[in-house]
C-alpha cells in the first residue's frame, strides 16, 4: 500500500501527516441485486449461496466477464429447482424426437 507522508508548519510548529489511499467498498446481497446491472461485482460461491439460481443472478448482476471477480468457486454450493432440471429434459427429449410432436 502506498502510504504519503506529508511534512508543513502550523503556528511556527512543524507538523506531518500521514495519507492513506482508501477506496469506497460496498456489500449488497445476492437477492438485494436483483434486476441491478453493476458496473463490477466481486462473489464467492461458497456455502452462504443457499438458494437456487442464486448463483446465476450474482454473476450475471455485471455486464462482461471483465467486470466480474470471483474469490472462491465451489461448484458443489450451485443450487438448481428440481422443475428446472426436469424441464431440460423435456426439452432435451422434444429435441431429440422433433418438433413435429408439438404441431400436431
Amino acid at each position: 500500500m502506498l502510504c504519503t507522508k506529508y511534512y508543513f508548519d502550523i503556528n511556527k510548529s512543524s507538523a506531518s501527516r500521514q495519507q492513506f489511499p482508501l477506496q469506497n467498498a460496498f456489500a449488497l446481497t445476492v437477492h438485494k441485486t436483483q434486476g441491478l446491472t453493476l458496473p463490477h461485482a466481486t462473489v464467492s460461491i461458497d456455502e452462504n449461496m443457499f438458494a437456487p439460481g442464486q448463483v446465476y443472478v450474482a454473476m450475471s448482476r455485471v455486464p462482461s466477464w471483465d467486470s466480474l471477480g470471483i474469490l472462491d468457486f465451489d461448484f458443489s454450493n450451485i443450487k438448481t429447482d428440481q422443475s428446472v432440471i426436469q424441464e431440460y429434459a423435456r426439452l432435451k427429449n422434444v429435441n431429440q424426437r422433433g418438433l413435429g410432436q408439438l404441431i400436431n
